[in-house]
């Protein structure tokens, strides 16, 4: 035997008011998330509190080879500012490139002793993002590129550490 309705069927405001609470809840978790898409600003020279950089608000440095002739150097820039999401801030030039490494060895300046400015490879401020993969080979591909020097990889380059320059996935000297 079926029982008479009566009316539409309702919830209790007490299962509704829980309901509300939890969509709620789920909601702010969701906008809260760092989500896989989120995009954070890359680490500048200047935000490492790296005031050596000639160029601070670069996210990095490609060195050339020292012995690169003017025509690779332009080559070399021309490469660079093909690659996508790369940008030149700067070209740092032997004279420059030496100051930078001044700054560096100010409490060490013995180890500067034998080094004239010809001597220092010049190289290209850049602002990528370090973390893209393709930019970082891209890069490395490029004839007389050195090292790509980036604020976490600085100390590791300055101080000339070879283990820690081959085991920074953003720097990579050639052989």
């Amino acid at each position: 035997m079926v029982e008479p309705s009566h009316g539409p069927r309702r919830r209790k405001p007490l299962i509704e008011a829980a309901l509300a609470v939890a969509a709620c809840a789920i909601a702010l978790l969701v906008a809260a998330s760092p989500g896989g898409s989120d995009s954070l600003a890359p680490t500048t020279f200047a935000s490492a509190g790296i005031g050596c950089a000639p160029s601070p608000d670069a996210t990095g440095q490609v060195v050339l080879d020292s012995r690169a002739a003017d025509i690779e150097i332009v080559a070399a820039r021309v490469a660079i500012a093909s690659v996508p999401g790369v940008t030149i801030d700067r070209y740092v030039d032997h004279a420059a490139a030496f100051a930078q490494l001044e700054c560096a060895f100010r409490n060490a300046p013995d180890r500067l002793q034998n080094i004239r400015p010809v001597d220092v490879p010049v190289l290209f401020a850049i602002t990528a993002n370090p973390a893209d993969a393709d930019s970082i080979t891209q890069l490395r591909a490029i004839p007389n590129v050195q090292a790509i020097v980036t604020p976490d990889t600085w100390t590791a380059w300055v101080n000339g550490d070879q283990v820690a320059l081959t085991n920074t996935q953003a720097l990579a000297p050639r052989p």
